[in-house]
């Protein structure tokens, strides 16, 4: 049988997208072996302008205060402002898509940013090449309208809310698919108690103390220097008996200050400070609380993991249903006022109704990982 080569087609506005495309493709050649070529492609292109306004902009929104990305999904609601960006960013990548598609000759393309969907689409019917085109939407509730923009793409989608969305913007019922939101397929089942303790004692960790876990993503978290300083100081103030794990992610500047933090505390506080890193799987599963943003990926590890989120921010509009999911079954908590967080804190480490009923709540979910359910589709999907 011929091998399928899959084109998975994204944007570096934060790290969510390409690692979604890897978590599928890590699936398709798990299920599916040498049956299947999957190709990662950028669609920036080599426009340094826009490359600048992509993901220059998303890192300095995220670390300020994402009134940039507050303003540009506002401007963008109405379908005919979302249609006028893409067909704007179509201007600088049609070119770039065109040689890649001549180059890779894919069968399939998956969308994994709703900002090339219909440039994808346009290039694609330049060429006369008739590939199909399927659109994974990241974003599981809260949905930017440019998500939409494709004519003939099928979509697949994560929850109800953003079935209605779809439907509201006049995609056909049979252009939707909907599964479970899906993640790495390890975060479907937690480390045993043994597993634990020995990552605890590889990672450097008391394994008597309850674990404390600030989260941020691949550019860090919002505020992070203020949250981390007042979450540190009151530890100390306090005298609370917990070891303390920071990711910094790619945010150079906050991991220094974190260093510093960590030394100036080093003889009362525990302090674990790392950059980017690879073990994220292991931190959830050993810690007992998370402080983190609400990316969609990130909610959904930490609660398929049995664990209690305090979310401290969100990209506006973007991240918004991922916050309100988690408010609405009361699994957690959503505290953008870093003053307030150490109480949080606290709270949860000397209440253990409160968290006993908290993972009850996660329990009563019942979510599942939709990884395997979707690339076995995209596997199998062929238009019609």
């Amino acid at each position: 049988m011929k091998t399928q080569k899959i084109l998975f087609l994204y944007l570096n506005a934060g790290g969510g997208h390409l690692s979604c495309a890897k978590t599928l493709s890590e699936c398709l050649y798990h299920t599916y072996d040498k049956k299947v070529n999957c190709v990662f492609v950028d669609g920036i292109g080599k426009s340094k302008l826009l490359k600048h306004f992509v993901e220059d902009g998303y890192r300095i929104s995220m670390s300020g205060s994402g009134v940039m990305s507050s303003l540009f999904y506002t401007l963008n609601q109405p379908s005919y402002m979302a249609k006028t960006s893409v067909a704007i960013f179509n201007l600088f990548i049609k070119s770039y898509l065109k040689e890649i598609f001549l180059k890779e000759k894919p069968d399939k393309v998956v969308i994994m940013h709703g900002a090339l969907t219909r440039s994808a689409e346009l290039v694609l019917k330049e060429l006369g090449l008739d590939i199909p085109v399927i659109v994974v939407i990241t974003d599981p509730f809260t949905l930017y309208p440019f998500w939409f923009t494709g004519k003939n793409a099928h979509y697949i989608l994560f929850s109800d809310e953003a079935r209605r969305t779809a439907l509201k913007k006049n995609i056909p019922k049979e252009q939707i698919t909907q599964f479970p939101c899906f993640v790495n397929e390890k975060y479907s089942k937690k480390l045993s108690s043994k597993d634990c303790l020995e990552v605890k004692k590889r990672l450097g960790f008391s394994k008597d103390k309850k674990l404390l876990l600030v989260l941020g993503g691949g550019e860090g978290i919002k505020n992070g220097q203020i949250l981390l300083e007042k979450i540190v100081t009151y530890v100390f103030k306090n005298s609370l008996d917990i070891d303390i794990a920071i990711v910094c992610g790619r945010n150079v500047t906050l991991k220094r200050y974190c260093d510093t933090l960590a030394l100036k505390y080093s003889n009362s506080v525990h302090i674990h400070v790392y950059g980017f890193v690879d073990f994220i799987y292991e931190l959830l599963n050993v810690c007992d609380i998370i402080v983190t943003k609400g990316g969609p990926a990130t909610v959904i590890e930490i609660l398929l993991l049995d664990k209690i989120p305090i979310l401290n921010s969100y990209v506006w509009g973007q991240e918004k249903g991922n916050v309100e999911f988690v408010i609405k079954h009361d699994v957690g908590y959503y505290q953008p006022d870093v003053s307030k967080i150490p109480l949080l804190i606290s709270k949860l480490l000397s209440n253990n109704n409160i968290v006993k009923k908290l993972h009850q709540n996660i329990k009563n979910l019942k979510l599942q990982n939709g990884t395997k359910q979707t690339s076995e589709f995209i596997y199998n999907y062929t238009s019609k």
